[in-house]
């Protein structure tokens, strides 16, 4: 009897340590195995249209900046976080999706690994009305180089391109639903005058632009045009003006190529940096963001003492800067002839640097985004893909809650 007890004694002593010394690799009934890692899903774009394919694509983060072979997860996708699982088991990590209804969209994500240890991640992406503003019946005009007035008229100017020598003029139309009338000479193929790159003043009376002369206005009551700065003898121009918020200065590119500064309280010409940065005013004229020539930072000065507040970093260089209204957002168009097959602004928070994204499909060659007067609208010139027409005008509705 006794012997029979310590054998019994001995059996379950050894049972008791096996399972001891094998606790860390043997899964008991019910037991859950551990996600090693932590799962994102980055978005691209992060405002779109109904036209628009959103990507999505997974990622397991490891210890330090290590990622995980993606090969070695599943993958399913809830495009409307409505706790229904849209798809199958994918392994390709890259997907897209595409829309059928506007708003702010919430996509749940889960991740599996072959020990069926799961893991889930968010992301949202929003889907915003695309709205055309102007359209050319003919492919000998463009429409180009916005900016949107400041004075509560709601009214866009541009400058309409015109074949066969594409000389430059200013227009204006009213939003919504204007017809575009000329402010300068219409596009004439014999002109000889070019006008381009306009910019309002903050009452709405005048818009400053580049001319062949250098910089100059046209008072839209009048339709007289002041000449600001000169250089007699050469065909030049000045670039990208932008008039302050106060209306007593303005900013522009020279063709010394420094940044001038004109003040127009003492109609004095000077030169304000010897950089000819891409610059925009906050909406308080306090600040200055500006990029410098194939930069790829923004860097925001205050005015006019010139310190040095904040620096981010940007994508691509920009060739127009635009604040939003309410002070929190900064559009960057690219220069259209680096991004030639694809619609893309970039909208950075002015408060982080960081970037968001608007790719607007079924055009191309967009840039020199501008801001409605209530910031609702984002608008900018772009081609309609395969439509055979050159640039119109276009807005992308900002989504309100973008965070």
């Amino acid at each position: 009897m006794n012997r029979k007890r310590i054998l019994f004694a001995a059996a379950f002593l050894l049972i008791f340590l096996l399972l001891f010394a094998c606790k860390d690799s043997v899964q008991g009934p019910g037991q859950t195995p551990e996600f090693i890692g932590n799962l994102s899903v980055a978005v691209f774009p992060d405002i779109g249209t109904l036209y628009t394919d959103f990507q999505f694509t997974p990622a397991v983060h490891l210890d330090g900046d290590s990622l995980a072979d993606a090969s070695a997860y599943q993958y399913r996708f809830d495009w409307e976080a409505d706790g229904t699982w849209d798809t199958d088991w994918l392994d390709s990590t890259g997907v897209q999706h595409r829309y059928a209804a506007l708003g702010k969209k919430m996509i749940r994500v889960l991740a599996r690994d072959a020990a069926g240890a799961v893991d889930t991640a968010e992301a949202r992406v929003y889907v915003q009305e695309l709205v055309q503003i102007t359209r050319n019946e003919s492919q000998r005009y463009a429409h180009g180089n916005i900016d949107w007035s400041r004075d509560g008229s709601n009214r866009i100017t541009f400058d309409w391109r015109g074949a066969p020598n594409w000389r430059h003029h200013i227009w204006v139309v009213d939003y919504p639903g204007g017809t575009p009338q000329p402010v300068t000479s219409a596009p004439d193929a014999d002109s000889e005058t070019s006008e381009h790159f306009p910019e309002w003043s903050p009452d709405g009376k005048r818009i400053a632009f580049g001319n062949d002369k250098g910089l100059a206005y046209v008072d839209l009551q009048t339709g007289q045009v002041t000449q600001l700065v000169a250089k007699d003898g050469l065909n030049v121009t000045a670039l990208l003006p932008r008039w302050s918020p106060a209306g007593r200065w303005i900013l522009y590119q020279h063709w010394d190529n420094k940044m001038h500064l004109f003040d127009l309280q003492q109609q004095e010409d000077s030169i304000f940096d010897d950089t000819p940065y891409v610059v925009g005013w906050s909406p308080d004229g306090q600040s200055i963001a500006s990029i410098a020539p194939y930069g790829t930072e923004l860097q925001i000065f205050s005015f006019p003492n010139k310190d040095l507040e904040k620096t981010y970093p940007i994508p691509f260089y920009a060739l127009k800067v635009d604040w939003s209204p309410n002070g929190k957002w900064l559009s960057l168009g690219f220069n259209q002839h680096w991004l030639p097959d694809t619609c893309v602004v970039a909208i950075l928070s002015a408060e982080t640097g960081k970037v968001y994204y608007a790719q607007i499909d079924g055009l191309i060659r967009c840039w020199y985004p501008s801001w409605s007067e209530d910031g609702s609208l984002l608008a900018f010139e772009a081609e309609e893909k395969n439509s055979g027409r050159y640039a119109e005008i276009w807005a992308i509705r900002f989504p309100e809650d973008l965070d």
